[in-house]
């Protein structure tokens, strides 16, 4: 069984539109990656690392402007929070992976936008949720997921991936 929560309208209107229009302005400070998936494909993307307690990174920051989101989720402790901007593509493949499989972790994916969205697999039951700007998706770090590509040639896909240690399973 699949165990998640879906929650629209996440953010108040004006802490949403501060977030997204921070992210996806001109400053944003993205940085490019040839690949996602750990190099099992070759979407390459742009990303931004707000924290990571694996390794030390000088292009963290930021972590102010997630304040609100970080003030609603349930968590103990961080492990990484990064956001990723993908590209357009007709190529729909999917490439299922997990972010952690440590005990009591969670993950929360926050959509800025319509585009795309993510796919579940749990054996061989598969979810999709589509993307939708303000929702976000929590559930547990092992749970197989994967990018859903869009197609839309106007923009990018943009999510912020929370990853986390919390007391319980979601």
């Amino acid at each position: 069984m699949l165990k998640m929560k879906i929650i629209d309208n996440f953010l108040d209107p004006k802490n949403f539109k501060n977030v997204r229009d921070t992210m996806t302005g001109r400053l944003f400070p993205w940085y490019y990656a040839p690949c996602a998936n750990s190099g099992k494909d070759n979407f390459s993307h742009l990303t931004y690392t707000f924290f990571t307690n694996e390794y030390t990174n000088p292009a963290t920051g930021n972590m102010d402007l997630l304040k609100p989101i970080l003030g609603k989720l349930n968590y103990t402790a961080l492990i990484r929070v990064r956001a990723n901007l993908t590209y357009p593509s007709i190529n729909k493949k999917d490439f299922y992976h997990i972010d952690y499989d440590y005990k009591n972790t969670t993950t929360a994916l926050y959509y800025l936008d319509n585009n795309g969205g993510t796919k579940f697999k749990v054996g061989s039951k598969i979810k999709h949720i589509k993307s939708k700007a303000n929702r976000i998706v929590i559930f547990p770090s092992h749970i197989k997921h994967s990018v859903v590509r869009h197609s839309n040639n106007d923009q990018g896909r943009f999510i912020i991936n929370f990853n986390y240690y919390t007391d319980d399973d979601c």
